[in-house]
């Protein structure tokens, strides 16, 4: 039978956008096979591509209906108050500035020649969900183009109504009711967390709740739906490996359901039509690296741009033994902190597997009634996902079906012992039912009151002000090209989003991972010094974040491959909040020029501070110490947080200087130490504060870092001491320009 597929108008005009944004990815990939230079319009061809797609498709589709319910408004106006609280703070996440921002900006580029992986071993990562986002924020801005991922949250309570009203159609449970249940299956901490940010962790819920769907909804077969769920499939491995793992449990039940009525075409078309979605992001990644899945699996493909011997898996999260991996549903709620960064999880997982277990000894002990196989199916279903998901990765953030199916199986079971004839199993809904609101309720209290996000963004209920001051630049944050026009090439040492956004079209490489360090193997060291020779002649800049990045990293780094940086100023970048600014920083060759060894501080060694000095501090006599294991000369001197030690020296504006000096602690849990340099104008006024914290050894070791002096300041006051209240002692401190 080829009857028409019966679908969700949401999920339906979803996967029309995802066949457009891949029809938009199609061209840019042909255009790098035939290395001809085109520009595809990408923002303005995936609508038109959306509307054809819809008009081609729409005849294999039948829409369910909407189960639209006044109760829904509830629910939507929690979700754009959410979003109206998250969207004037920027994404400031790692992987956003690191992976997702920059790879909106790099598709189908040649990164190995022309670029040289510019945002790192991140660079080859399925970048088809990112292409979603870059629709989104052309159109409505940086701040706004994350509103796909609340859409994406409209769209899976929909499909989560149509799916519960199926599975509980016994009970007859009106819209108002399922539109309350789907609001609770979808407020898990980390789902609600997606909200205003670029996180793609969302993405495959819509496809894997469809296939969920097709799954249990009807017995008979349709060659189109065969079709359909295969191209599916297809979309989940080109999204990320790490939905595909459920997907492919989903396919391989649908197959053997089925195994009777595919014919031997039928399988081959699917199979192909499964491939296609893959084939360009697979074979692109390939053609550069030599590694269809960069940087995983190495050690099967050997791609000379990775380590040989490593399959890249990430041992920080997830379980690291037998017993942890057998008894992972719960152990991972008593242990958040190998779950994921954010250490804190309510268990929505941990309580679907004891619904799980419950419907699975249920159904499996019903020795004369007819057992209920969409329940016996489900649970099954949720386990062989759970234990793939705890083998594979164990890291929440890809688990995210499991929570949605684990709500599916918690509302089933609330249900079934509810509406059941006996007390006990009467109390067991209603605990299951208690439990399931106490997740919800401790999802939305680490959401409001504990600032739970994926975005490093500030709290909206400590930073009222700068939520009040950035609400303005929604829909109006996009980046001013003219601002980088003397910008012919980008060397990054850190996270690459903000200088591509400023300007992608230029050769880029970025060093900021461990491998290009002198061990780096000998294609990346070839590729490295490449780019260089081709580049040498353009101008070179790099960018600085002072609020989360580090100078003294960028000058290390910059120095091993003979570079330095000669001068900088700075810029508003609208990806940053309102006030906030990001440094240019033009990059020339050393070529033997010396760093300015001068010493701003005078008596650095505190030689002469039981004289006359330039230091200042409450009882600076007593502070000096006169032994013969001083690191410099014999007299050093003891600092604390409440007894800094200053000098107040002369700086310009929007130079580097460098301070550091020799410290050493008597007791190793008193160690923090602070390099600190207040900025000041010419009136005294406080411009701003730099401070590096680093931990002091029984040995003398030398500390240092470098800074930009921000634009206004005339003076620099040189403070040192311990970041507590306990004494550190100091030696041979030496400030100067870079």
């Amino acid at each position: 039978m080829n009857k028409q597929i019966h679908t969700h108008l949401l999920s339906f005009l979803f996967f029309s956008f995802l066949g457009a944004v891949f029809l938009g990815d199609i061209l840019n990939f042909i255009t790098f096979l035939l290395n001809v230079n085109i520009a595809f319009n990408f923002v303005v061809l995936s609508p038109v591509f959306m509307i054809g797609i819809v008009w081609l498709f729409k005849r294999f589709f039948s829409m369910e209906p909407f189960l639209y319910a006044h109760s829904d408004l509830i629910f939507m106006g929690v979700l754009i108050a959410f979003t109206f609280l998250a969207l004037p703070f920027p994404d400031y996440g790692g992987d956003t500035v690191n992976f997702h921002l920059p790879m909106q900006d790099l598709r189908f580029m040649d990164n190995i020649n022309e670029n040289f992986l510019p945002s790192s071993y991140v660079t080859f990562f399925p970048f088809f969900p990112d292409g979603l986002y870059k629709v989104f924020r052309s159109l409505f801005g940086y701040r706004a183009g994350t509103l796909l991922n609340t859409l994406l949250i409209v769209v899976i309570f929909y499909q989560l109504k149509g799916i519960l009203k199926a599975a509980l159609h016994q009970h007859k449970l009106n819209v108002a009711l399922l539109s309350l249940l789907a609001a609770f299956l979808v407020s898990t901490e980390f789902i609600l967390a997606n909200i205003g940010v670029y996180m793609i962790d969302l993405i495959a819920i819509p496809i894997l709740l469809e296939q969920l769907k097709l799954l249990t909804n009807g017995k008979s077969y349709s060659r189109n739906t065969s079709y359909y769920f295969a191209a599916l499939f297809g979309f989940c491995v080109a999204l990320k490996l790490t939905f595909a793992i459920f997907s492919f449990v989903l396919l391989f039940i649908y197959v053997i359901k089925h195994i009777r009525n595919i014919t031997l075409k039928q399988f081959g078309i699917s199979v192909l039509l499964a491939c296609i979605p893959c084939i360009p992001y697979f074979l692109y990644t390939y053609l550069n690296t030599g590694n269809p899945l960069f940087p995983f699996y190495n050690q099967i493909f050997k791609s000379e741009y990775f380590y040989m011997d490593s399959n890249f898996k990430d041992d920080r999260w997830g379980p690291h033994s037998f017993l942890q991996i057998l008894f992972w549903p719960v152990y991972m709620y008593f242990h958040p902190e190998i779950l994921s960064e954010k250490a804190a999880y309510t268990g929505r997982i941990s309580l679907g597997f004891m619904a799980a277990i419950f419907l699975l000894i249920v159904e499996l002990v019903r020795f004369k009634k007819p057992r209920k196989l969409s329940e016996l199916f489900l649970s099954i279903l949720f386990i062989c996902c759970l234990y793939i998901w705890t083998i594979s990765t164990g890291y929440i953030r890809y688990g995210l079906y499991l929570e949605v199916l684990s709500g599916i199986l918690i509302v089933t079971v609330i249900f079934k012992c509810v509406h059941s004839k006996k007390i006990a199993s009467n109390m067991l809904g209603y605990i299951f039912a208690i439990l399931l609101i106490g997740q919800v309720l401790s999802s939305y209290h680490l959401i409001l009151a504990k600032d739970f996000n994926l975005g490093d963004k500030p709290s909206f209920r400590t930073s009222k002000q700068a939520l009040k001051n950035n609400f303005s630049l929604i829909f109006n944050d996009r980046v001013d090209k003219d601002t980088v026009q003397d910008v012919e090439a980008w060397v990054l040492t850190g996270p690459s989003g903000y200088a591509i956004s400023l300007k992608p079209n230029i050769p880029t490489i970025n060093l900021q991972f461990e491998w290009w360090k002198a061990t780096a193997n000998e294609a990346i060291v070839s590729k490295t010094n490449e780019f260089f020779a081709k580049n040498q002649s353009k101008k070179i800049y790099t960018v600085y974040n002072p609020h989360n990045g580090n100078l003294t990293e960028i000058v290390k780094k910059l120095s091993q491959y003979n570079l330095r940086i000669t001068g900088s100023k700075p810029i508003k970048h609208p990806y940053l909040l309102e006030g906030q600014i990001i440094y240019l920083m033009r990059i020339e060759q050393s070529n033997g020029v010396p760093h300015n060894e001068g010493n701003l501080v005078k008596d650095g060694s505190f030689e002469s501070v039981l004289e006359k000095t330039s230091w200042e501090s409450q009882n600076l006599r007593k502070s000096a110490i006169v032994q013969e294991d001083a690191q410099d000369g014999k007299i050093y001197v003891r600092a604390a947080a409440e007894t800094p030690i200053m000098q107040r020296v002369k700086v310009e504006a929007l130079k580097i200087y460098k301070l550091s000096f020799y410290s050493r602690t008597e007791v190793l849990n008193n160690s923090a130490t602070r390099l600190q340099i207040n900025w000041f104008n010419d009136s005294n006024q406080l411009v701003s504060t730099s401070i590096k914290l680093v931990q002091s050894t029984p040995q003398w070791n030398n500390y240092e870092m470098y800074e930009v002096a921000p634009e206004g300041a005339t003076n620099g006051v040189v403070m040192i001491n311990s970041h507590e209240k306990y004494n550190i002692e100091f030696d041979n401190v030496v400030m100067n320009e870079y």
